[in-house]
């Protein structure tokens, strides 16, 4: 049985109650109309999959009818029908976009064939939205996985256009997503055109680029110091698609950790990226083939410019999707997170704390306020104030009182 949802208008009634008839015990779930304004009233009440229409109606023309139909679904397939054929009627529907024509009367197998290439359309662009939905989808995982590390990363193609960037970078630059997409990166960066050739070109020769000194022109706001690392994005063809490029603001991490996170938080992207590509490669390549399929099963001119600009957007994807293909996530790697110190070390006081009234020992904390953060392992931060606090427990007489203070200032953590 069929599924589509069908509407038929024409001015002779025993015209619309044969295809009504003869649709209805194919499967189709059929509504008729005799003008414009019975097939207005039933377009704002019902959706269609596939109109057929007469061209000439008692109060207007069938295909500015067509044109009102196809602006409230760009994706219904529509049959024209006429009993006065004319070359100037043929041409005016085909360059609307109108899917079949049909001459009255037409017998029933030409009427049949038409559905059933309308039923193979609608299928392949049911399956091609899906497919687009299936794409963004990804693209939105591969963006929330960049925001899984706190450094600033950005994608950039070969001309430095920003293609990917996380919620670090966002703040780093102090811009928005809207505002930030598809922008260059070099005017962010103090002749930065002139440094990221410089990068390049050294990457080119093979050499490393960890930690590069570089201004950030954020905003507003002065200058701020940051460190700039960067490698290569390779195609499975090993041509090179772009560069993958992490700054670390010197102002907020500390100088040594970062640069040791940086190459090790740079080999774990890129590894990343070469996973996540091969994910969605065979979904681009499925949606290849559908669109291929589609140019065949509707040629023509009037085509022509639509399956081009889903042929860029496909490539478009497809090139993002080689930019990132050197991703994999290794989880022994040591990926940090921003933290207040002073709340781990409450947390592991509170924790502690049963255990020490146990032995009639008073823990008493006292912390200033700690607005600020740092960066770095979580759990390893909670096992070292753990580890404090067990050796106290056991060199601690009992009936004693320990007064724990701590104070945090930007950049050092004293306790």
């Amino acid at each position: 049985m069929n599924s589509w949802k069908v509407l038929v208008i024409d001015d002779q009634p025993q015209i619309t109650a044969n295809l009504k008839k003869h649709l209805t015990l194919e499967g189709y779930e059929t509504r008729v109309g005799q003008n414009i304004t019975e097939a207005e009233f039933l377009m704002k009440r019902y959706d269609f999959d596939i109109a057929i229409l007469d061209i000439m109606l008692p109060d207007g023309n069938g295909i500015d009818l067509y044109c009102k139909l196809r602006d409230k679904n760009p994706e219904i397939y529509t049959i024209m029908i006429t009993g006065n054929a004319t070359i100037e009627n043929t041409i005016t529907a085909l360059n609307e976009g109108v899917n079949a024509y049909l001459v009255k009367p037409f017998p029933r197998e030409q009427l049949k064939a038409a559905l059933i290439q309308a039923g193979k359309i609608l299928k392949l662009r049911a399956q091609n939205a899906a497919l687009f939905q299936s794409l963004q989808s990804n693209r939105q995982m591969y963006e929330n996985l960049l925001n899984s590390t706190s450094e600033a990363i950005l994608v950039v193609d070969l001309d430095f256009k920003i293609q990917f960037f996380n919620k670090a970078a966002q703040e780093l630059l102090q811009q928005d997503e809207n505002a930030l997409r598809k922008q260059m990166l070099h005017p962010f960066i103090e002749d930065g055109y002139k440094v990221l050739s410089h990068i390049y070109q050294q990457l080119v020769l093979g050499k490393t680029v960890a930690g590069y000194r570089v201004g950030i022109k954020a905003g507003n706001s002065k200058s701020i110091d940051a460190h700039l690392s960067a490698d290569f994005l390779h195609n499975q063809n090993g041509h090179i698609d772009g560069l993958i490029v992490n700054l670390s603001n010197t102002m907020i991490h500390d100088e040594l950790f970062g640069r040791i996170l940086r190459k090790e938080k740079l080999s774990t992207i890129i590894n990343l990226a070469n996973s996540l590509s091969h994910e969605i490669r065979n979904p681009i390549n499925i949606l290849y083939g559908r669109l291929q399929l589609l140019a065949e099963e509707m040629p023509g001119e009037n085509f022509n410019h639509a399956y081009q600009s889903i042929q860029r957007q496909i490539d478009r994807l497809l090139n993002i999707t080689n930019l990132l293909a050197k991703f994999n996530l290794n989880r022994e790697d040591s990926i940090p997170e921003k933290f207040s110190v002073v709340e781990v070390l409450q947390t592991v006081l509170d924790a502690k704390d049963e255990r020490f009234r146990d032995k009639q020992i008073l823990l008493r904390s006292k912390f200033e306020k700690h607005e600020y953060t740092i960066e770095g392992n979580h759990a390893q931060f909670q096992d070292a104030f753990g580890y404090l606090l067990d050796a106290l427990f056991e060199f601690t007489p009992i009936q004693k009182t320990i007064e724990v203070r701590g104070k945090v200032s930007n950049g050092y953590t004293t306790t």
